[in-house]
């Protein structure tokens, strides 16, 4: 099996965690709603998720870390189309860097 697709498959399953984790949420949300429950504010804050640009950090550094193995992996390969996949988490470490920077520049 190609190194690039086994990133590939390793993207889809972060992500697919990630989409149905949050599917989870909305769905305990929607049950207090219908039982008529009064959400309070420490139950809203439970479910609210704001990160901070220091979560933004650790994760830029635990995608950039996981990136440079996989990344050098596949260019010592000879599979030449699949040497940009390798690079794929890198660029996210570094989006998410930049993301932190710029959430540390604003206001709110």
């Amino acid at each position: 099996m190609p190194e690039g697709l086994i990133t590939l498959i390793i993207v889809i399953a972060i992500l697919t965690y990630l989409y149905f984790s949050k599917i989870k949420q909305y769905e305990a949300l929607l049950k207090i709603a219908e039982m008529g429950d009064k959400a309070d504010e420490k139950l809203l804050k439970m479910f609210e998720k704001k990160r901070s640009h220091k979560q933004d950090y650790r994760s830029s550094l635990i995608w950039i870390a996981i990136g440079i193995p996989i990344a050098i992996a596949i260019w010592n390969t000879e599979a030449a189309d699949e040497r940009i996949l390798g690079l794929l988490p890198i660029f996210v470490g570094i989006a998410l860097f930049i993301s932190g920077k710029l959430r540390l520049k604003d206001p709110d």
